[in-house]
């Protein structure tokens, strides 16, 4: 959660912000490599999964 909020922060600082799809895609492809396979095997993508989504199994990553 610390590594969304902070990219957040870096957001909404900039001028021209991403657009959702390339925050998401940033989001996922910088996680450690556990939780980014564990994102995979769920079958969440920065294409077709909401971002609450993505938080989610990130955080579920995390206790499993």
């Amino acid at each position: 959660m610390a590594f969304y909020y902070r990219l957040m922060r870096y957001k909404e600082q900039m001028v021209r912000p991403p657009d959702r799809y390339t925050f998401k895609k940033h989001y996922i492809m910088h996680l450690p490599k556990g939780i980014f396979n564990y994102l995979l095997s769920k079958e969440v993508t920065a294409e077709h999964s909401r971002m609450e989504s993505i938080l989610h199994h990130a955080r579920r990553a995390r206790r499993e």
